[in-house]
């Protein structure tokens, strides 16, 4: 995006310099005049957009909006309000951004298009549908209650993931200490001694030298490991496909892209969007692995003229049996959007129980592992110490 960075005089002959999110050089003029400042040079520069709004921040600014234009304020103006109460700094960028691109003529969706979450585009589609229609209050409402629903969804797969990296940190950092603290005083008397070492033994005493002399390394590797498949996943998108044959991970997979699947449609047929449309902004949102390619065959099917029942039963391995029976239903009775909105509870229901209910599972065998590893540890290290006893006993005898 072009900003042009300027240099200003005000009534007191004081040197003002800032930055405005524009490339016409009457418009930086008439706004510098608005606040009593003389313009004296500006030069364009680029400068890299602030990160994306994250849900909590677009739940809290939706009904702001929504409150202030159920006072009779434009968008525009219930903007500028907001921005004068905001206190966060992030948040304040970036509707300073959307504020400027509505005063230089852009719609409200286009303007705060570039700071919606990627994977936002039910917002999107929304915030358009309103500029058409003008109903913007029931608008604000819907992608409210979205963004607080997925943000719901975010800390309940965020949950899954924070019992695990507890325990296995901890069983990490145990590891530590006992091959950088304890296993450098025992070879050191293992070498005084005439005692035969186990090859575990022998095999942990390398392993302590090596973390002795590179700590760092052994604090770095699990980050080194997650960059790595990060990295890996990026590199090869395909591979994000075979998550859904994990067992365990494939229903938890399946049941998150139910509800999403559920409440896209829904809230985009509520405010006019065709069913192509709907599934079609729905393949968008998930375009990449094996079931980025069912949405878009399911679209494709659609899009020449087959029911919705009829394609997602072209589909029997990824669709739920109860999404099919109620969407045929819905299709009988005219009432898909309602059979929907059902659905979507209820597999946002059924996702945050089977998400609890593999943490419960994870928590006996994370302990088991965490167990059977410092069981090997210590017995590897505290072996030769109690052959050692024994034979002082016996030569006592």
């Amino acid at each position: 995006m072009k900003v042009l960075e300027y240099t200003a005089l005000n009534n007191q002959h004081k040197v003002c310099r800032g930055e405005l999110p524009m490339s016409d050089f009457e418009q930086i003029e008439t706004l510098l005049g608005a606040q009593n400042l003389r313009l004296v040079q500006c030069r364009v520069v680029r400068q890299k957009l602030p990160k994306p709004l994250n849900y909590d921040q677009l739940s809290v600014l939706w009904r702001s909006l929504r409150c202030y234009m159920a006072a009779g304020l434009t968008i525009s103006d219930a903007l500028d309000c907001f921005l004068e109460s905001s206190i966060d700094g992030h948040q304040e960028k970036v509707l300073k951004q959307v504020s400027y691109r509505l005063r230089s003529g852009e719609l409200f969706s286009q303007s705060i298009k570039p700071f919606l979450p990627q994977s936002d585009i039910v917002s999107l589609n929304l915030l358009s549908m309103a500029e058409v229609t003008g109903s913007y209050a029931e608008v604000l409402e819907d992608v409210e209650r979205y963004s607080k629903w997925r943000l719901r969804l975010q800390r309940t797969l965020k949950q899954s993931a924070r019992y695990p990296i507890i325990v296995l940190s901890v069983m990490w950092g145990v590891l530590f200490c006992l091959l950088y603290m304890f296993a450098p005083q025992l070879s050191s008397y293992l070498q005084q001694i005439d005692v035969e070492i186990p090859l575990i033994t022998k095999i942990l005493l390398v392993v302590s030298q090596w973390v002795v002399e590179w700590p760092w390394i052994w604090g770095a590797f699990p980050f080194g490991v997650f960059v790595s498949i990060r990295l890996f996943m990026q590199m090869v998108p395909g591979i994000k496909k075979y998550v859904v044959y994990i067992p365990g991970l494939r229903e938890i997979v399946l049941e998150y892209y139910y509800a999403v699947f559920s409440k896209v449609i829904a809230l985009q047929l509520k405010h006019g969007y065709s069913l192509v449309e709907s599934v079609r902004g729905m393949e968008r949102l998930n375009s990449q692995g094996e079931l980025g390619r069912v949405l878009q065959d399911i679209s494709f099917r659609i899009m020449q003229g087959v029911s919705l029942t009829e394609a997602l039963h072209s589909h029997p391995k990824y669709i739920s049996k109860l999404l099919l029976q109620l969407m045929e239903v819905g299709e009988r009775s005219n009432t898909v959007y309602e059979n929907l909105a059902l659905l979507s509870d209820h597999y946002d229901e059924s996702l945050q129980n089977k998400v609890l209910g593999l943490i419960k599972l994870m928590e006996p065998f994370l302990l088991i592992i965490m167990g059977t590893l410092v069981a090997i540890f210590v017995i590897g290290l505290f072996y030769p110490l109690y052959q050692q006893m024994g034979q002082a006993i016996s030569g006592g005898l």
